[in-house]
């Protein structure tokens, strides 16, 4: 593994000590954010909305690398007929900015879970990237 720490690294968001003798303790965990068009946007807040629009899916959000905005949010959802016009009205129903809103929705039967039961992430993201 590497990472922006080198080599050896593997960036998992958690926030961890070390201590003189090397040992590792996990103290925290790093909040999933996007950063589009200089303004920090949640990505909890994006999950948030679109259960609100479609509560009986699943739905995971990532950020992408976007040349004009730094990233775009998208939204990968297991609702085949979920829109951006519902998300348009979920938000506005929870009082969210527009910039919230994700640029692109990923429709999949299912999202990717760890061996855990959690969403993977990391999974969700290639989805993203290589989506149309």
């Amino acid at each position: 593994p590497a990472s922006e720490a080198g080599p050896g690294w593997y960036c998992t968001g958690d926030i961890v000590e070390i201590d003189n003798n090397g040992f590792v303790r996990i103290v925290g965990r790093v909040k999933r954010f996007a950063k589009v068009a200089g303004e920090m946007v949640s990505l909890e807040v994006v999950e948030q909305i679109a259960r609100h629009a479609s509560p009986a899916a699943a739905h995971a959000a990532t950020a992408i690398t976007d040349p004009q905005r730094g990233e775009a949010i998208v939204l990968v959802s297991s609702d085949p007929d979920i829109s951006r016009e519902a998300l348009q009205h979920a938000g506005r129903e929870l009082g969210h900015a527009a910039i919230a809103l994700p640029r692109k929705i990923v429709h999949v039967t299912e999202l990717p879970l760890l061996g855990t039961g959690k969403l993977d992430y990391v999974a969700i993201h290639k989805l993203a990237e290589q989506a149309p």
